[in-house]
C-alpha cells in the first residue's frame, strides 16, 4: 500500500513476535496444528517400520521445532532493525495528532528526537534544535489546516509547496527522507510478474 500507517508497524511487529514466542512456549503442550507433528511421528512413519520413541520426539521438538521458531523470530528482528525509526516518521501523519489541542504541547517530541538523533550527524545537515523549533509551529498548522490529509498527501505537500519548504526547511528534509522509505516492494514485484506473463520462455526464444 502507498499509504501505510507507520505508527502501526512497531506494535504489529511486536504482536507477531509475541505470538510466535507463545508457540515456542507451548511446544510441549501443542495445540491442533503442532499436535499433527506427533501424529506424523507416531503413525505415518510406521509404514516404513520406523518407531519414534518419546525421547526422540522430544529431541525433535528441541532440535528442529524450537530451532526453527527461534530462527523465525531472529529473522523478523533482523528484517526490521530500525522499526523505531519507521515509527518515528509517523509524526508527519495528520491522523496521529491528538484530538484535543491542549495535548499538542508534547506531541511528537519523542519521535522527533529519534529522527534527529539518527539523522542529525548525517549528510542531510539536519539541526536537531531547529527541528524542535519548527515542529512547534508545524504540528499546530497540521492540526488547524491539514488534519484531513493522509500521511502521503502531507509529505507531498511539505516537499512541494514552496512556502512550507521555506517555513520548515529542516522538517522538509525529514519529510523527503520519509518519502524515500521503501515500505513495500509489492509494486515492482507485480511488474516482474507481468513481464513474465508477456515474455515467456517460449517468446524469449523467438
Amino acid at each position: 500500500q502507498k499509504d501505510v500507517d507507520l505508527s502501526l508497524i512497531q506494535p504489529f511487529l511486536k504482536t507477531t513476535i509475541n505470538s510466535i514466542k507463545e508457540i515456542y512456549i507451548i511446544i510441549h503442550s501443542p495445540g491442533p496444528n503442532l499436535s499433527k507433528v506427533d501424529h506424523v511421528l507416531a503413525t505415518d512413519l510406521e509404514e516404513f517400520q520406523i518407531v519414534a520413541t518419546d525421547a526422540q520426539k522430544e529431541a525433535f521438538k528441541s532440535n528442529v521445532q524450537a530451532v526453527y521458531i527461534q530462527a523465525l523470530i531472529d529473522q523478523l528482528n533482523n528484517r526490521f532493525p530500525h522499526v523505531e525509526l519507521l515509527d518515528a516518521f509517523s509524526i508527519f501523519d495528520p491522523h496521529t495528532l491528538p484530538s484535543e489541542e491542549e495535548e499538542l504541547a508534547t506531541h511528537g517530541l519523542e519521535r522527533l528526537e529519534v529522527l534527529t538523533t539518527f539523522y542529525g550527524s548525517s549528510s542531510w545537515g539536519i539541526d536537531p534544535k531547529e527541528c524542535v523549533s519548527e515542529w512547534e509551529c508545524l504540528k499546530r498548522l497540521i492540526y488547524n489546516k491539514y488534519s484531513s490529509l493522509t500521511h502521503r498527501q502531507f509529505l507531498r505537500l511539505l516537499c512541494t509547496q514552496e512556502s512550507l519548504r521555506d517555513m520548515f526547511p529542516q522538517l522538509t528534509k525529514l519529510c523527503k527522507i520519509a518519502a524515500l522509505v521503501p515500505i513495500s516492494t509489492a509494486e515492482c514485484e507485480r511488474a516482474f510478474s507481468a513481464m513474465k506473463q508477456i515474455k515467456t520462455d517460449l517468446r524469449n526464444r523467438l
